[in-house]
């Protein structure tokens, strides 16, 4: 039964608190209190997070949001990343464009809840509240959650899984805690539902190691009934996230089996191996193995424990053979291997973003050794950790010819950070138990000190990728943006400009762009425009090997490509017309541009520019009709232009068409075909434009039926 105590809980989320400061103080006052830190962080959590909260003050959660990539729904487009976790919800009473400055606040808060839910669980599984106070931090403080700094609304998930173990753990205890179970259940689903997946797989898998030996079994099958009774109640509870999204999913192009990515068992090895033994790495700026735009490096890759790493873990798997030690060793064993690995997912992704579930069975581990530190051969584990440590820096730093003709280093200086500080870790813990110590306050406080250091060290690498003033003065332009004009958009891709104020622009950087707008981008091979890029970063590294330049860190360039592209939108820039076709009228730059300019916007000590240039609006009468085979017989470059004039119809709706307009195949398409095809559609456009989160209305005025295209993505769903 749990042992816990509203003291003992206090003093964890005491130690939480202040670690989470630790991690985030120096970044936040070195940045003025914005924070900020690079890539996917800068230009999708603070973008989406601010955008959302625009959509939701229009007081329409389950509207229409029209600055998400060319329109889409705000359930489809936000319940992945944060449309259901209690953290987006504590920051609605202030405004957007405060968003960035309470991240850190935040940022502890999640970290206090993963401790405090850590705890609740542990407490149940171990003896004395001070290790199961040890073993939360541990959870809390992972390499894993180090690692995934980036991806802000992974720490949700890690912040309310341990709960559905608790649940488990209570219905099996008791039948009357069913309602516990649903209860953990919905919040999960709520919060991430795409994590939520993985952790029902995770869950059943925890439930036969936990339970499945009992001899009789009606033990077995009545709490495993419960549950699942449980576990349906949740999701219903959820369902008004859920069911939309999983709809959403259903009728995606992109949902299936997703290829593995191109790797080599020893080095693969020696990647899963650092994600264990050292603390966590940022995604975007690896030491070692790993660099460039590699799909392996986005695989979230890290699980260690601050201080003991995975001491405490191979002291209990060697000093016990029990269902704990059965899921560890499975867990292992999925972790070298991501075909394996895949199949929390379903087999439809093959990221490593399930490691939480290691870490919290590592933690229990560590935890259960604290129980008792003597009938644990603790020093076996020092040794083998110390060992480990040394031996996986060692074939990195020095044995380039171990996988392949090029080093695994990239940067020495920050490898032998990391693994100085884990073989430090490791020292100590070896110098607590000589001390006897293991079980004291001492041990606390070494792992709540380490789990700061390494914390914030990765969170100080990360921000050190990009320039931190340039991201907060494009984040306040993007607040600055407005709706110049509804039937117009901006012409850009940028997710903070687009996103963070009202301008609607022509595509954005997401996991989750409308089904509508992958259909259309298909019609422009754009599901396989990487493969392109990797030909042409082929052909430089030929160049450069002709030229007898090192080329030893652009090869993982190409073994990042794949033949999809999965998380961005067609960039409307590559293709002529396109800008056109999908309203991009409004341009804005740093830099001055020779026309006329329609509006100036100062931030800071810079001045952004706004100008227009011909675009057709969003409703327009077209020309002509075309089959889509008709369109994919031009040349890609002729497309944007025939579709100015001429849409895209399915084979079933010829017949209500043909009498209207006629079918042109687009062979007068032509770049130079563009403007007057605009100027055409401006003569041919639908009136009195409004829009809102519900949808748009208009009106048309033309002296014969017309068929009249808008550049709005159509999702099953639509009326």
């Amino acid at each position: 039964k749990s042992r816990y105590g509203a003291r003992e809980l206090l003093r964890v989320l005491c130690c939480a608190f202040l670690t989470g400061v630790g991690c985030f103080l120096v970044h936040t006052i070195r940045n003025g209190g914005f924070f900020t830190l690079n890539t996917d962080f800068n230009l999708q959590q603070i973008p989406f997070t601010m955008a959302l909260h625009n959509a939701l003050r229009e007081r329409n959660p389950g509207g229409w949001i029209w600055n998400y990539d060319l329109g889409g729904s705000i359930i489809q487009s936000f319940s992945f990343y944060e449309m259901g976790s209690p953290f987006f919800w504590l920051t609605m009473p202030f405004s957007p464009e405060a968003f960035p400055y309470l991240l850190p606040v935040i940022y502890v808060l999640k970290y206090m809840t993963a401790a405090c839910t850590g705890y609740l669980y542990l407490t149940r599984m171990v003896k004395k509240p001070g290790s199961a106070a040890v073993g939360a931090i541990l959870y809390a403080f992972s390499g894993f959650q180090a690692v995934n700094l980036m991806f802000y609304h992974f720490h949700d998930v890690v912040a309310f899984f341990p709960l559905m173990l608790l649940g488990i753990e209570k219905v099996h205890d008791d039948p009357k805690r069913i309602g516990f179970f649903a209860m953990a259940t919905a919040v999960n689903c709520l919060v991430n539902y795409f994590f939520f997946i993985q952790n029902v797989i995770f869950c059943v898998i925890y439930f036969f190691f936990r339970f499945g030996s009992r001899r009789n079994r009606k033990e077995v099958w009545k709490p495993l009934l419960r549950c699942a009774l449980g576990g349906i109640w949740g999701v219903c509870m959820a369902a008004v996230l859920f069911l939309p999204s999983a709809l959403y999913i259903a009728g995606s192009s992109r949902a299936g089996w997703v290829p593995l990515p191109p790797y080599t068992w020893p080095r693969f090895t020696l990647y899963v191996l650092r994600g264990m033994l050292y603390p966590g790495e940022p995604m975007t700026g690896q030491s070692s193995l790993y660099a460039g735009n590699n799909a392996l490096q986005w695989s979230s890759v890290g699980c260690w424990l601050p201080m003991v790493g995975m001491t405490l873990t191979i002291a209990y798997i060697r000093g016990r053979k029990d269902r704990l030690t059965g899921i560890l060793a499975l867990l292992l064993i999925l972790s070298v291997s991501p075909l394996l690995a895949s199949g929390f997912y379903l087999f439809s992704a093959w990221y490593y973003r399930w490691w939480y579930f290691l870490v919290m069975m590592s933690a229990l581990a560590s935890a259960r050794v604290l129980d008792d530190p003597e009938q644990y051969p603790v020093r076996s584990g020092t040794v083998f950790s110390m060992i480990a440590v040394t031996a996986l820096y060692l074939v990195i730093r020095f044995v380039p010819g171990f996988v392949e003709d090029t080093t695994l280093v990239y940067e020495p200086v920050k490898l032998l950070i990391f693994a100085g500080i884990a073989l430090a870790g490791v020292l100590l813990t070896e110098l607590l138990r000589r001390q006897g110590k293991l079980a004291s306050r001492w041990m606390l406080t070494g792992v709540c000190v380490f789990a700061a250091l390494t914390t914030a060290l990765t969170t100080g690498y990360y921000a050190d990728r990009e320039d931190q003033d340039d991201v907060r003065r494009e984040i306040q332009l993007g607040t600055k943006l407005g709706v110049e004009n509804p039937q117009y958009r901006y012409a850009q891709g940028s997710n903070i400009l687009n996103l963070c104020g009202r301008a609607a622009g022509t595509s954005i950087f997401s996991s989750t762009v409308s089904t509508g707008s992958w259909e259309f981008d298909e019609l422009f091979d754009y599901r396989h425009t990487a493969v392109d890029y990797g030909k042409i970063v082929r052909t430089v590294i030929q160049t450069l090997r002709e030229e007898g330049l090192d080329v030893d860190r652009v090869k993982d360039a190409v073994a990042g490509q794949t033949d999809t592209v999965t998380n961005r939108s067609l960039d409307k820039a590559f293709t002529p017309g396109l800008y056109e076709l999908f309203s991009g009228r409004y341009h804005v730059s740093w830099i001055k541009p020779d026309q006329p300019v329609l509006r100036e916007i100062s931030v800071e000590d810079k001045t952004a520019y706004v100008w227009e240039e011909e675009a057709c609006p969003i409703g327009f009468a077209v020309q002509g009709y075309m089959l889509e085979e008709d369109l994919l017989a031009l040349n890609r470059d002729l497309r944007g232009a025939a579709l100015l004039r001429a849409a895209v119809i399915r084979p079933e709706d010829e017949e209500k068409l043909k009498a209207l307009i006629p079918r042109t195949y687009g062979k007068d398409a032509t770049p130079e075909s563009i403007p007057e095809s605009v100027r055409i559609s401006q003569e041919n456009s639908v009136i009195d434009f409004e829009r809102d989160t519900r949808g748009f209305r208009c009106v048309t005025a033309f002296e014969s039926p017309q068929a009249v295209w808008f550049s709005v993505p159509f999702d099953v769903g639509w009326t």
